[in-house]
């Protein structure tokens, strides 16, 4: 039992640690993944700031047109690369979309733009996954008012993943590794603990099933096992007394039996031997009926013994003359009495018919 419980709580413990693991790192991906595409988010809105420092919009809000001395010497292709470079990014793009949907890709890049579901017409922010030389890209699309009609879409992205699944892996494999290390030690103790408290119970059981009725164990603390211990202490208590109760009862039997049986003999040999008259033949035979009906059940006592336990066992009161009950039962001894040469006499005051059971009495 002991070992069983050893590794249902190592099992226990891995399935649990297996369980949380995996949930952190779906909840920790998660927060990391919306984390760096509100960085990318802010950064774009950041990158069209200065690209749109590049462009002048003509007063009817058409295309805008690059300005003839861009801001700080700097096209804005190069203004993309710089923010790429100071970002750390490893994809920045940007893209112009006039009145009429018209797209003019800023810079020399296009590869994300040209992943973005029906660029002219983004109207927030969208975040997607991209292919780039059969690489898997997170990106984000961040459209930006320019002018009166025009938009100006930024794109950023970058290869690496967004958790490092490897060190996180093995940081896993090392969690769940102490997890079983610790597991199996307060398994170990636990089981130990257990089984000094089962093994009195389970030698105590085995004496009870050999027929010890007074085996006990030690009742200690106040857990289930000591609920258990007091439940198995009052199942012996009640075993050990219907033990006892049998007992009585058989006893009690055994002796009622020699009554008929010696009554049954004495006139046997009486009769046999002819120191029976005739005239006392008809008591006597009367003498003997009774006590093989009393006989018959006693016998069926003993084969409804089971009924004892079961509370079923009672008694069978009927109306009875209690002096002719004693006389009757006199009558029995008179053999045994006159081959003694011991003489009987009796005498009963009446004292009328009382209800009991006349067999038990």
């Amino acid at each position: 039992m002991a070992r069983r419980f050893f590794w249902s709580m190592v099992a226990v413990a891995v399935l649990t640690l297996t369980i949380g693991g995996v949930t952190a790192a779906i909840l920790i991906n998660r927060s990391v993944e919306r984390s760096v595409r509100d960085e990318f988010a802010r950064q774009a809105s950041a990158t069209a700031r200065i690209i749109e420092s590049q462009f002048v919009v003509n007063p009817q809000g058409e295309r805008p047109t690059v300005r003839d001395a861009p801001v700080a010497g700097r096209r804005p292709g190069d203004v993309l690369a710089l923010v790429g470079a100071i970002g750390g990014h490893d994809h920045v793009e940007a893209a112009l979309v006039g009145p009429r949907g018209d797209v003019t890709v800023v810079g020399r890049d296009d590869v994300l733009l040209e992943q973005v579901p029906d660029l002219p017409g983004l109207d927030s922010a969208y975040a997607f996954d991209a292919e780039v030389d059969g690489g898997q890209v997170a990106a984000v699309a961040q459209p930006f008012g320019f002018g009166q009609r025009a938009r100006l879409v930024v794109v950023i992205g970058t290869d690496l993943d967004l958790v490092p699944w490897p060190d996180v892996l093995a940081r896993f494999a090392w969690a769940i590794a102490l997890g079983i290390l610790l597991a199996a030690v307060l398994a170990g103790m636990l089981a130990r603990r257990l089984a000094s408290r089962v093994e009195p119970l389970e030698d105590a059981s085995a004496r009870i099933a050999d027929g010890d009725f007074g085996a006990r164990v030690p009742v200690q603390g106040e857990d289930e096992l000591t609920q258990v211990a007091i439940a198995f202490n009052e199942m012996a208590r009640q075993l050990e007394a219907a033990r006892g109760r049998e007992r009585e009862f058989l006893v009690s039997v055994s002796h009622d039996l020699r009554t008929p049986l010696t009554t049954i003999a004495g006139y046997a040999e009486a009769m046999e031997e002819g120191r029976v008259s005739d005239d006392d033949l008809e008591r006597v035979a009367a003498v003997l009926g009774t006590e093989a009906n009393r006989l018959s059940r006693l016998v069926e006592d003993l084969m409804l013994l089971s009924r004892i336990e079961a509370r079923e066992f009672g008694l069978r009161p009927e109306p009875v003359d209690v002096a002719a009950h004693l006389e009757g039962l006199l009558d029995g001894f008179r053999v045994g009495a006159d081959g003694a040469n011991v003489s009987v006499d009796v005498y009963f005051d009446p004292v009328g018919m009382v209800e009991f059971d006349p067999d038990r009495v």
